[in-house]
């Protein structure tokens, strides 16, 4: 775990989001619209962005929770589990995606809590698991209300398409996952002993073991399973809510629903870029689908990269102290 975080993943950070908004100040001032967007920054109201503070704090509380119905039987708080989300969340946000990720930083740090790693491994896949899950049903529920509301007539007919390819897309891949799960589908024996790929094969279906063995245990435990959820819903919505607080400040509260369902298709594409965090492709995702349905796109434009901002520089900043505890508890001596 040593050299984690260097000066060059630092700069790889900072570069890439200054890049974003070097991007999104060209597109807006080829709009002619900077001044408008500046206009909406001039007019925040800092008393509102302030209550980003208990909502990030607040947030990794809920993704602390998720975690613990499962590993409190291995001496695990709360508080704890609430301080390693934390640690993850700056892992991610550092470093950038082709470098050490959260899961692998996670592993290490339930291990040396004396987790087993077949459950810790587990238990990060829950977490995604969990965190997927409660995403996609939230976005589900602001579509419906959206759509009760008259809203989606609003919206272009491809933003509507897309969504709801994602949500069946969505829908489809944990169908399968547990038809996986409750057949134990093994790899395939040819695989297995194959000379080239038998080692390959060997590791993967041990890891496929270990989340057999993880999920029996979840599911066999229907209280501690619906505490996860419920927290899992928190957690998601949280995850969102300070592009809701800027927006709030900049005086637009009415775009929480959209903000919801803009931040599903979001969070896809940022996967898929190669950057810290996804910077860019997740923001431009966001600022295409709230500009899309009639939101002004300096408005839009003012409201994702504040927050963006704000969230990267706090989350590196106040995460230092927590990633640094856990470095030196993972490279303590046992």
């Amino acid at each position: 775990m040593e050299g984690t975080m260097n000066k060059k993943q630092i700069f790889v950070t900072l570069f890439w989001t200054a890049v974003l908004i070097g991007i999104v100040y060209a597109y807006l001032s080829n709009r002619n619209e900077i001044g408008e967007a500046v206009g909406y920054l001039q007019d925040m109201n800092i008393t509102v962005v302030l209550l980003l503070v208990p909502v990030i704090f607040f947030m990794w509380c809920a993704a602390g929770r998720i975690w613990h119905p499962y590993l409190k039987a291995d001496g695990l708080s709360a508080r704890l589990l609430s301080s390693i989300q934390y640690e993850i969340n700056f892992v991610d946000t550092v470093l950038p995606f082709f470098s050490i990720t959260g899961a692998v930083y996670a592993l290490a740090r339930l291990k040396k809590l004396n987790v087993p790693e077949g459950k810790a491994s587990g238990m990060i896949v829950f977490r995604y698991i969990i965190s997927i899950s409660t995403k996609w049903i939230e976005i589900a529920i602001a579509m419906v209300i959206l759509a009760a509301m008259g809203k989606t007539g609003e919206m272009p007919a491809w933003v509507v398409c897309v969504v709801c390819i994602l949500i069946v897309a969505v829908t489809v891949g944990f169908t399968v996952g547990l038809i996986i799960y409750q057949r134990k589908v093994r790899v395939p024996r040819k695989l297995a002993r194959s000379q080239a790929l038998g080692k390959t094969a060997a590791a993967i279906q041990e890891q496929l073991d270990n989340l057999f063995q993880t999920l029996d245990l979840i599911f066999s435990q229907k209280g501690a399973l619906l505490q996860s959820f419920v927290w899992g819903m928190v957690y998601s919505l949280l995850e969102v809510l300070p592009f809701w607080v800027v927006a709030t400040a900049m005086g637009h509260a009415e775009l929480l629903l959209p903000i919801i369902v803009a931040s599903g298709v979001a969070i896809t594409v940022g996967i898929i870029i190669p950057t810290p965090m996804g910077i860019g492709g997740f923001d431009g995702a966001m600022i295409l689908f709230l500009g899309s349905i009639g939101s002004s796109v300096a408005l839009v434009s003012a409201i994702v990269i504040t927050t963006r901002v704000l969230v990267l520089v706090g989350s590196a900043v106040t995460g230092i102290p927590f990633w640094m505890n856990g470095m030196r508890s993972i490279e303590s001596e046992n």
